[in-house]
């Protein structure tokens, strides 16, 4: 019995197998998905505008930033899971039957509902995140599904995106604040409804692309999938119930959950295609001047980077330094721009050294109290653009210290930053 969905179908086969070719099949009474599925999913990414939104969500000084938990900088393999119901009588709210789309948004707005009782901690994470997943179009709720009776209770937030009348997507995210923890999961589901041709009805599915963020072993990898399609099962046999007791028909025993556990390294080359760039920072980008002053490599919002200078003699200096996020920053048309600040210290004398200057003069320069060099950079789509805003000194006859401007006190110069690799 084959069940159409879409470009992919649900059918009932005894074949306990992986095959990265045309489809992937995945063990029991199996559902056989569409290799292009998976890697919608694997390459899917949130667009500039909400990357954007959620990097610039207000937290107070020194407290981390909102982000996403990038799949391709995640510790696990890659965990493939679907689940469906096939609904071939589609229930009925308040005397009027429900179309498919009516089905998908009655699911999505009463999920607390349903997972009621279920060991789940469901929710929008803020108000204003509220206020969005009630509406007709969510885009930009980030809600909390948490299992709070698995291996792993820590917090698991999704960014919702992708919002169609047949389909949502769902974005692991890492909620901001003093002491936010890692969200166990990095990847994306999508949840959506497609036609049960040539039954009447519709298919209800949720497909997950995920990787365990930061489990220590396979073992715990194989645990977190588990919670994570025990969580899906549960909510979809909650569903199942409460499409019978109103007037409703499921069709028994198509549709229960699948996930099985592939590595990364074999379907990153073929099947993580992105297509959007990320607005946070990732990687090495470095000056496009002509000395190509400066390099930076990026290692995510929450760990230092690396800066990278170059003097004139084409030698290097290289610091540690923490990136921070400044939250709010618009354009001249009132765009959300995703904006950070690098400062490296004027009072270190290997820094001062570097520059040639005499130790007499480094001991003047930081009896002085400089402040820190700031580069100011600025990520608009895939272009990155940074103004410097160091110290600058005057010497007297004698080449010790006699005026020293500090950052700000002069007009910066403006550099423009291109992805140089990994």
């Amino acid at each position: 019995m084959e069940l159409a969905m879409g470009s992919c179908f649900v059918r009932q086969i005894s074949v306990c197998t992986i095959a990265l070719g045309c489809f992937v099949f995945v063990g029991g009474s199996a559902s056989a998905v569409d290799i292009g599925d998976w890697g919608e999913l694997l390459s899917y990414r949130p667009d500039e505008a909400a990357q954007t939104k959620l990097l610039n969500r207000k937290v107070e000084p020194g407290q981390d930033s909102w982000h996403i938990q990038k799949l391709e900088r995640a510790r696990g393999d890659v965990l493939l899971e679907s689940q469906a119901l096939v609904v071939t009588k589609l229930p009925a709210v308040g005397g009027k039957v429900l179309t498919p789309q009516g089905l998908l948004a009655f699911v999505r707005r009463n999920l607390s509902m349903f997972l009621d009782g279920e060991g789940v901690k469901f929710g929008p994470v803020t108000d204003e995140d509220r206020q969005h997943w009630e509406t007709e179009s969510p885009s930009n709720a980030v809600v909390e599904l948490t299992s709070t009776q698995g291996i792993d209770n820590r917090q698991s937030a999704w960014l919702v995106t992708g919002v169609k009348r047949d389909e949502w997507l769902m974005t692991a995210v890492q909620v901001g604040g003093a002491t936010p923890a890692k969200n166990p999961y990095s990847g994306n589901r999508k949840v959506g409804v497609a036609s049960a041709l040539p039954m009447e009805g519709c298919i209800l599915y949720t497909r997950a692309a995920l990787r365990a963020y930061d489990a220590p072993s396979p073992t715990d990898e194989r645990a977190l999938a588990d919670q994570s399609s025990d969580l899906w099962k549960r909510l979809f046999s909650r569903i199942k119930v409460w499409v019978e007791s109103n007037g409703g028909a499921v069709v028994p025993g198509l549709g229960d959950s699948e996930s099985t556990i592939v590595p990364w390294l074999g379907v990153a080359k073929t099947l993580h295609v992105p297509k959007i760039a990320w607005q946070d920072l990732d990687g090495m980008w470095r000056s496009k001047d002509v000395g190509k002053r400066f390099a930076i490599v990026f290692r995510g919002l929450d760990a230092p980077c690396e800066f990278i200078e170059r003097n004139k003699e084409g030698e290097e200096l290289r610091v540690q330094i923490p990136l921070k996020v400044i939250h709010g920053e618009k354009d001249k048309q009132g765009q959300a721009v995703a904006t950070y600040v690098l400062e490296r210290s004027n009072e270190d004398p290997e820094v001062l050294s570097f520059y040639d200057f005499s130790a007499a003069l480094v001991q003047d320069i930081i009896a002085s109290k400089p402040k820190p060099s700031r580069l100011v950079l600025k990520r608009v789509g895939d272009k990155l653009t940074a103004e410097w805003l160091g110290i600058a000194i005057s010497r007297d006859a004698s080449g010790r210290l006699a005026e020293i401007k500090q950052p700000g006190d002069q007009p910066g110069r403006a550099y423009d930053f291109a992805p140089e690799g990994p």
